[in-house]
């Protein structure tokens, strides 16, 4: 992340390489808890600093001031003798929402996942080549160039005119011998065993490739925000009793979507996304219902941010149909799904009381502080929402309009995007 110092390896420059200083890999440092006991150290520093987490661009004396007086202990213990190869390895594909809409107008063919699941077993032969020390939990990843060849699939488009690959996690879920912490894996020595599906966090944007993509220009609605959402996924006794529910509101195309989006992205947490007319479609009193589906697909994602759009649709529940008694009720019913799903699990208590004072998590757990989902839910004003579901949520982040300084950055940073793709085009003439 931000405070941690980088280099790019292999170098040209193997000279500038210290002996005395130890390299992690990004992945390694994810699966070790390293960015979590980073973002533990920014939160407790304040908003300013944890707001440079999400800084457009990286300014060294940030990251030296970030880091004055943060400590964080690692242990080191030396290996008497290589660890033993694995007899048996068993991982799982990472589950990463997709968008319905474009999954189902892609379809399906038979032919093109079985040339895509050929695809990725060479790629895992190839990555065990040469042997990898792993424990149980970890995550790891391959790459392969595949292509759909849909014209709406948009991330296989974007794949092509970047011309980057497709990134592919797993998680290791079990190993043989079942007694030993760490193992050697290599595709000679190891039968590895592909099947399933797991919830993971992913590695957040910083720690694994970099700024990428739009910079939302709203600083201080990501500063709220991130204060919100950052704190459950430390470990804390307090953070994991408090329920984390916030709703943004502001006028249509102030960027709320944007912003929740690209915190999501640098904070390692997937995004599952619902427009609330889809909730009111059938009738208002099955509106709960939805809501609760919505939560229960965003828990199989689990570590998630839950964003729900146009939540001001609500204002009208009940409002076409039944009695007053009867509007009461079904606003009763939404608020009761609300705090159900955003209500902190209290089973975790005593884990987040053994690891308040230590400086990890955990490898990987899919829970946030207690949360399996934190919700945020957009809308163009809360006038008229039901006072039983407004009190509902934790928080109220409002977003003005955008001012002339935050549309000429987003213009400029929509050109660059531009300039890239049509090469040909200075970006004055466009």
């Amino acid at each position: 992340m931000l405070v941690f110092p980088s280099c790019t390896f292999p170098s040209d420059e193997s000279s500038l390489l210290d002996h005395e200083v130890a390299y992690l890999s990004p992945i390694l440092a994810f699966n070790l808890g390293l960015h979590v006991s980073c973002l533990k150290l920014l939160v407790h520093q304040g908003n300013e600093t944890l707001l440079s987490l999400f800084e457009s661009r990286f300014d060294d004396e940030k990251c030296k001031d970030a880091g004055e007086g943060s400590v964080i202990n690692v242990g080191l213990e030396p290996f008497t003798q290589l660890p033993r190869f694995a007899s048996h390895l068993r991982v799982s594909f990472i589950k990463i929402p997709e968008c319905g809409t474009l999954g189902s107008l892609k379809g399906h063919s038979s032919i093109e996942s079985e040339h895509r699941q050929e695809m990725i077993d060479l790629s895992l032969t190839r990555y065990f080549e040469v042997d990898r020390f792993i424990t149980r939990g970890d995550i790891f990843n391959i790459c392969i160039r595949w292509n759909c060849n849909s014209t709406f699939c948009i991330p296989c488009e974007q794949r092509t005119q970047n011309k980057s690959d497709e990134i592919i996690y797993f998680k290791v879920m079990a190993m043989e011998p079942s007694g030993e912490a760490i193992l050697r894996v290599n595709h000679t020595q190891t039968a590895l065993v592909l099947g399933g599906s797991v919830a993971s966090a992913l590695p957040p944007d910083p720690l694994i490739d970099g700024r990428k993509g739009f910079v939302p220009s709203q600083r201080e609605t990501l500063k709220i925000l991130a204060s919100v959402l950052c704190p459950p996924l430390c470990p804390s006794a307090l953070s994991s009793k408090f329920r984390v529910a916030v709703l943004l509101h502001g006028l249509e195309g102030c960027g709320k979507r944007t912003v929740v989006r690209y915190i999501a992205h640098c904070l390692g947490l997937h995004i599952v996304e619902f427009s609330c007319h889809i909730f009111m479609a059938s009738s208002d009193k099955k509106a709960s219902v939805a809501l609760a589906q919505a939560f229960l697909t965003a828990q199989r994602y689990s570590p998630t941010i839950l964003l729900l759009r146009h939540f001001d649709v609500f204002r009208n529940l009940g409002s076409q149909e039944g009695s007053q008694s009867d509007q009461v009720g079904l606003s009763s019913e939404v608020a009761s799904v609300i705090r159900k799903f955003t209500e902190p699990d209290a089973a975790d208590d005593d884990y987040f009381k053994e690891n308040y004072n230590s400086d990890f998590l955990g490898k990987n757990t899919e829970r946030i502080g207690g949360h399996q989902v934190l919700l945020v839910a957009t809308a163009e004003s809360t006038e008229g929402l039901p006072p039983t579901v407004r009190r509902c949520f934790s928080h109220e982040i409002g977003m003005g309009p955008l001012t002339e300084e935050q549309r000429v950055e987003i213009l400029s940073q929509s050109l660059q995007s531009c300039s890239k793709l049509l090469s040909n085009v200075c970006e004055s003439k466009l």
